[in-house]
């Protein structure tokens, strides 16, 4: 019900309990391999069965007569098995590039903790300031741009693309972007410091030097143009438990309109020395170059699992 689709084998001598959106297939063994079974039930092909087959508005779902209706390519056993085997291995090679990103994600993370220490308590003494002592420019996107969305054009900033610290162009929209004031006033610069200030309060990023007075900002979004403190190391502190803590304390205390500008300026930021602020900068890029590089390979395994699947659904592998 909701998300159908996703399947899985149960290991043997397990015993589980499953609730009553889950389907339980018992196939006949001497006839169908469990494991191709589930392969099968992921495919594009099989997904486009469910979506015809689904029922319901809100939440769809795929009764127990629409499943036996699905249909699905039966080569002989030792072939079926030959061909779990290969798109096992080619799901551990997905699996293991999601996982070495996951990795990279969190050794940004440990070398701030190793540079500049627990971001609460604050141990090596380091100086706190407001951020309003740091602030060139601050504003916030504004409503009215679904008139302008396009295909292509200026990318569009939402709460979706701040993702860990980084801006994420994964879900990007893009706008035909007016000539006007309220235009320029929300047109980012290479790095400007995103805050989301509704519903996720705190998710942050900074702008790269490729999108440079090239994207906007929606009304969800404060832009900070820092001064006097470097931005890649701002947005890390905001993004650890020192900024997080912060943002979940302005949530409990009512913040549901969204943050304003005076609980922008407010907040607590450690300000090391500009030298070990810029060494964490180069030590981060270089962490998210190589995150780049293997998401780029990510992309391509998964556009190989995704060809494996066709082919063994249509007969080719």
């Amino acid at each position: 019900m909701g998300s159908y689709g996703n399947s899985a084998v149960v290991p043997s001598g397990k015993t589980f309990i499953f609730q009553r959106h889950v389907a339980h297939l018992k196939p006949q063994h001497e006839l169908v391999d469990s494991t191709y079974l589930a392969q099968m039930l992921e495919t594009p092909a099989v997904r486009r069965q469910a979506d015809k087959l689904a029922r319901g508005v809100a939440q769809k779902t795929v009764t127990l007569s629409s499943l036996r209706d699905f249909e699905i390519p039966l080569p002989p056993l030792d072939e079926q098995k030959r061909i779990a085997a290969i798109l096992n291995k080619a799901d551990a090679l997905r699996a293991k590039r999601r996982q070495a990103i996951v990795l990279l994600d969190s050794l940004t993370q440990s070398i701030f903790l190793e540079m500049f220490g627990d971001p609460v308590s604050n141990p090596k003494g380091w100086e706190v300031k407001s951020l309003a002592e740091f602030e060139l420019f601050l504003t916030s996107g504004s409503r009215g741009w679904a008139e302008y969305y396009s295909e292509q054009g200026t990318p569009f900033i939402r709460i979706q693309n701040l993702k860990g610290g980084r801006l994420s162009t994964e879900d990007l929209v893009f706008v035909n972007a007016p000539e006007n004031a309220e235009a320029r006033r929300t047109r980012v610069e290479s790095g400007d410091v995103l805050i989301s200030i509704t519903a996720d309060l705190g998710r942050v990023a900074v702008v790269p030097a490729h999108v440079h007075q090239a994207a906007n900002i929606n009304q969800h979004i404060a832009l900070f143009r820092p001064k006097g403190i470097n931005p890649i190391f701002l947005s890390s502190y905001l993004a650890s438990q020192g900024g997080k803590r912060q943002f979940a304390a302005l949530n409990r205390q009512g913040v549901k309109a969204g943050l304003n500008f005076s609980n922008i300026r407010a907040l607590k930021i450690l300000n090391p020395p500009m030298e070990m602020q810029r060494k964490f900068e180069k030590l981060a890029k270089l962490v998210a170059d190589r995150e780049i590089g293997l998401s780029g390979s990510s992309v391509g395994t998964e556009a190989l699992f995704t060809s494996l699947q066709h082919r063994a659904f249509s007969g080719q592998l």
